[in-house]
């Protein structure tokens, strides 16, 4: 009797340990197999979904935000436009036309020569989350290439993608300096004169939360192990840098053409971006400077940021939250600065509320680019015309001020 209670506890003690050893030994295998992206420096990325259980409410708001949603990989939740009807077709000019289609699991830009199919590339890569655009790439031997026809947000159609010219364009290559911009992180393979590869498996899409403040594999685990320890480790907070190095953060992608001095994906939050990139746009002609991409030049080129010597990025967009074409919100940031009794008051006649409401288009409007210009076919031709996007040279624009007044005087 006693010698078969000891054979059970021995068998079940020996089945727990099994169990126990099974469960290891999953664990060690989907971990090691487990992809772990580390950028140019060797650091290891977290995730942002690592973010969210200390930071959810920033989590929550972070994940709408236009930052984010820049770069997906293409599916029909991420790509916008209709692939029903007569909307999927794109007409060129009496030969051509593309015919976007859905067929196979995967979403394709389909290449037509007098009604004769001639090529086909899949969507792969979505990048813009649509307000004003989104455009896509395609792989093809680990090589990306932008599709001719994009997702058109002020007309919400199909249309010829921006800078594209009016006929059917396959070839457009993606380099790294594309993708620094528009993802978190994107391991090069190879060099110009080879023509740029991308690893597929090591590309982070969205400029997420590690894109600011770095890859944050070690400050997870980190604060796992010490969750008694409130001050962040092993993490960058940009609202502790100066303000030229805030600056740089954001203009990083958001000061137009620069030249590279160094790798791409090399520059990282409290960086010196003189160190990386070489500015090619004249200080002093910021009037005829560009309003696609130049938002760094055109601002701080402004009396505002002039006069204020603390005005950063950060002083109006909240890029933790999605607040795009909130014009009352960013009116009510101007109005901090611009108080009714002060010097700095608007001085054009308006009504009070009106001003609080929206003071963004007289003094902030949209305006043609000329480095960008959109396609839209109107069933027999493709017709271009400049893309509008707002300034960000912030001044008195009395047509701007003429307009408004028109449209919302009562």
């Amino acid at each position: 009797m006693i010698n078969s209670i000891r054979s059970k506890r021995i068998l079940i003690f020996s089945i727990v340990m099994l169990a126990i050893l099974a469960a290891a030994i999953f664990v060690i295998r989907q971990q090691s197999s487990r992809v772990v992206i580390r950028d140019t420096q060797g650091r290891a990325y977290a995730g942002t979904e690592a973010c969210k259980s200390c930071h959810l409410s920033v989590y929550d708001s972070f994940i709408t935000t236009p930052h984010m949603l820049t770069s997906a990989a293409a599916t029909k939740k991420t790509v916008l436009g209709s692939f029903a009807g007569k909307d999927k077709t794109i007409i060129y000019n009496e030969h051509e036309k593309i015919l976007v289609t859905d067929s196979a699991g995967k979403l394709w830009q389909c290449a037509f020569l007098d009604n004769e199919q001639k090529l086909a590339h899949s969507f792969d890569i979505s990048i813009g989350r649509g307000f004003l655009g989104q455009s896509y790439l395609y792989w093809q031997e680990k090589k990306l290439f932008q599709l001719p026809v994009s997702y058109i947000g002020p007309a919400k159609q199909w249309g010829n993608s921006p800078g594209f010219p009016d006929k059917i364009l396959f070839t457009r290559t993606i380099t790294p300096r594309c993708l620094e911009c528009h993802t978190t992180y994107a391991r090069t393979l190879s060099t110009p004169d080879l023509g740029y590869a991308f690893d597929e498996d090591a590309i982070i899409f969205g400029v997420t939360c590690e894109r600011c403040h770095g890859p944050a594999a070690d400050h997870v685990t980190f604060h796992t192990r010490h969750p008694e320890i409130k001050q962040a480790k092993y993490i960058i907070n940009a609202a502790r840098l100066g303000i030229q190095k805030q600056l740089d953060a954001c203009a990083f992608c958001h000061s137009g053409q620069r030249e590279a001095l160094q790798p791409a994906f090399t520059f990282t939050t409290g960086d010196n971006l003189s160190n990386f990139y070489a500015p090619t746009y004249n200080k002093t002609a910021a009037e005829n400077t560009d309003v696609h991409g130049n938002k760094y030049e055109l601002i701080t080129s402004s009396r505002c940021f002039i006069k204020s010597r603390q005005m950063t990025c950060s002083s109006c967009h909240n890029t933790h939250n999605n607040e795009t074409d909130n014009l009352q919100l960013f009116s009510r940031r101007c109005m901090a600065c611009h108080e009714p009794g002060t010097d700095a008051f608007c001085k054009a006649p308006h009504d009070n509320a009106m001003l609080q409401a929206n003071c963004i288009d007289c003094h902030m409007p949209g305006q043609e680019s000329k480095a960008i210009s959109l396609g839209l076919s109107d069933n027999t031709k493709m017709n271009s015309s400049p893309a509008i996007v707002r300034t960000h040279l912030i001044k008195v624009y009395p047509e701007a001020y003429k307009r408004f007044m028109k449209t919302h005087a009562r």
